[in-house]
Formats: structure tokens, C-alpha cells, sequence
């Protein structure tokens, strides 16, 4: 994720899958209690949600608080809808392997390189050549050695979302950052974080189907496992709701950091702000995903 976006809480607080011993009631109590605690208000938290599946595999979800904290406003919907963030990865890490078992990276599958599936590309600001011999399998595992697109110094990415969170981030902006640096390490030789990986990945599933990351997870994931309050998000998160009776289910979530600087505060940026309606294009393809917690 963003480096001060580390900080941006939604109304929820986790997905948790359990094997509850406890009933619904003491359950549901525990939730009531912990939306009372000082932490949670310190956090600056509305709401939690909260998917339990006993041991007979049936599957229920309790709420508690409100949706945002707007005067007014609504219970907490069991199936309230959130900013999934880069649980996001693990979607695109599905959809590579069944991409890969049914031959669109060619003979060597995963094993293939950036450079097989794109060409051996010439650096440029947006691109460095060093990527063409990547793995596909270390773009997913985090061993490529590309450094994240936040890790230069300013930070462009940040900085420009902060003079405007609405904007639409484009593949071409977010690389544009990393490609300047050096790899970190020997590609398979190291670990390192990076959500560049899966920006290059959105581009190799693209060019490799003919058709969007989007489209994509949407036939071969959302669809089949009937993920009915799942959407990946390009821009604008309740533009991604094509279900008008859920736009009224996104939850808000709020920027809570006591240290942001000077140089990062805006209009649009500062502690307490609700978020939701910004953008996700700058978080990258691993991000972008909203889902609620059944579908989770």
C-alpha cells in the first residue's frame, strides 16, 4: 500500500473466519463491547464486521456500529462493502495460476519471463529494461527484486494524490517512478514488498487474454464463486458498484495519522477525512478490489 495510506482506517475493522465455539449472542456481544473500547475510538473506527463459519461449515455475519460517522448515520450493514486492499493480490495470484494452467503465458507457464510475454523492451521513464527478465512467478511472490513505485524519494505518487484524489492514475504513472531505480537484488534472490509487481502483472494478463484485469477476475473468479458483492475498482470505488442497491452499502473510511507533514497535508488530506470517495487507481492493481466479508 501507499506509505501514509498505511493510516487510513475503514469503518471496519478485519475479516475474521473462525470456528466459533460461541453462539451468536456472546458473539455478537463481544463486537457490542469492543465498539465501546477506548482503542476502537481512539482509531477512529464506526464500525465492525464480523464473518463467522461454525464447525458445519454454515456461514453467518454479525455487525456492529454504523456505516460512517456522519450524524445520522445507518446501522453498519451486515453486508457493508470495504476497501479490500492488497487482499486484492491474492485474487490476481489465483487468476495467474489459472490463467497459467490453461497455457496463456506459453510452455513455461509461471517460469516465463516479462520479456517472453511483452518483448524485450528498451528502458525508458517508464519502463527499465532490467524487468524483462523477470519471472512471472516473482513478480506474484514478491522476489523480483523491482522496487515498490512509493520507495523514491519524494514520492510522486502520494504527492500527487494529495493535490488531487480524484484523479485517474494511469499504469504508465505508476511505473514511471520505479523504473529510474535499480533492482534491489538479483531477481529470485531476495524479497521485497512491492506493488509494482502486480501493476506489470495487470499489464501481462491484459495483452495475454486481450482483455481487462478487470474482465478477467470477472469471469474467472467473481462470477463462478458467485461474488455478488465483489467489484474491482479502475477508479471512483462507487462508479465500480454496478448494482445500484449496493452503492448504499460502501463503507467509509477514515485518514487518521497524527504525523502527517506539512508537505503532504491538503484540502483533500488531513486527519479525520473520509476517503471514500477518492480513488483507487494510485494504490495499483494489487488494491483495488471492494468485497465484503462473506464474500471474503
Amino acid at each position: 500500500m501507499l506509505k501514509f495510506k498505511q493510516l487510513i482506517l475503514p469503518a471496519y475493522i478485519a475479516i475474521f473466519i473462525v470456528n466459533a465455539c460461541a453462539g451468536k449472542t456472546n458473539l455478537q456481544l463481544m463486537l457490542n463491547n469492543l465498539m465501546k473500547s477506548q482503542d476502537i475510538k481512539k482509531a477512529y473506527v464506526s464500525g465492525i464486521l464480523l464473518t463467522v463459519q461454525d464447525s458445519s461449515k454454515n456461514i453467518s455475519t454479525l455487525a456492529s456500529g454504523t456505516i460512517s460517522h456522519e450524524l445520522n448515520a445507518q446501522i453498519l450493514p451486515v453486508d457493508g462493502i470495504f476497501q479490500a486492499g492488497s487482499i486484492t493480490k491474492t485474487f490476481i495470484g489465483v487468476l495467474s495460476v489459472k490463467l497459467a494452467t490453461k497455457g496463456y503465458f506459453g510452455y513455461k507457464g509461471l517460469n516465463s519471463t516479462v520479456g517472453d510475454i511483452l518483448g524485450n523492451q528498451p528502458s525508458t521513464i517508464s519502463w527499465n529494461s532490467k524487468w524483462n527478465g523477470v519471472k512471472l512467478r516473482q513478480l506474484l511472490n514478491m522476489t523480483s527484486g523491482i522496487p515498490d513505485f512509493t520507495d523514491n524519494d519524494p514520492d510522486l505518487i502520494n504527492q500527487q494524490y494529495n493535490q488531487n484524489p480524484y484523479h485517474f492514475f494511469t499504469v504508465k504513472n505508476l511505473l514511471h517512478p520505479a523504473a529510474s531505480n535499480e533492482l534491489l537484488y538479483i531477481p529470485g534472490h531476495g524479497y521485497n514488498y512491492s506493488n509494482t509487481n502486480y501493476v506489470i502483472m495487470e499489464i501481462i494478463i491484459s495483452k495475454v487474454t486481450g482483455h481487462s484485469l478487470q474482465q478477467q477476475l470477472i469471469q474467472h473468479i467473481f462470477t463462478p464463486l458467485h461474488l455478488n458483492h465483489t467489484y474491482y475498482v479502475e477508479n471512483i470505488p462507487e462508479d465500480a458498484i454496478t448494482k445500484v442497491d449496493q452503492k448504499s452499502l460502501l463503507i467509509s473510511g477514515y485518514y487518521v495519522g497524527d504525523d502527517i507533514s506539512a508537505s503532504f497535508k491538503t484540502k483533500y488530506l488531513y486527519k479525520g477525512v473520509n476517503v471514500k470517495p477518492y480513488s483507487l487507481s494510485s494504490f495499483g492493481a494489487g488494491c483495488q478490489i471492494i468485497s465484503n466479508t462473506s464474500d471474503m
